[in-house]
């Protein structure tokens, strides 16, 4: 029986938005999207999801801040941030290590989505 997941996606990029729902829906998981960190904060407190996808450059909030009130809400959703730093990505991360548990730099592949979201099942 296939795992399907409650997956939150939270980025102010339309295409990326697009592209991130479409491949996890195309793989059976629910996917609920929002484009502010505020609105991603309030779908996390209305349901706990297993996985949420953030971008850091939010247009409201920084994402490591909607990163760690999810976290607070729900300790156990698996937090990817999603990156375009590139230069400076690794002092970055190191910085807010404990608010976010893995993160994907842009441009991404999609296998390493897959690979996070079977990651994500291994563990539920």
């Amino acid at each position: 029986m296939k795992n399907i997941l409650k997956i939150l996606l939270i980025d102010d990029e339309a295409d990326i938005c697009w592209l991130l729902e479409k491949a996890l829906k195309d793989k059976g998981h629910k996917i609920t999207k929002t484009t502010t960190g505020k609105e991603g904060i309030v779908e996390a407190k209305r349901s706990t999801f297993a996985g949420a996808f953030i971008d850091i450059r939010l247009t409201d909030i920084n994402g490591f801040e909607v990163a760690r009130t999810i976290k607070k809400i729900t300790p156990q959703t698996k937090v990817i941030m999603i990156t375009g730093y590139t230069s400076d990505s690794n002092e970055l991360m190191k910085k807010h290590k404990g608010s976010y548990d893995d993160f994907i730099s842009k441009p991404f592949d999609l296998t390493q989505i897959y690979a996070t979201i079977n990651e994500i099942v291994r563990r539920n």
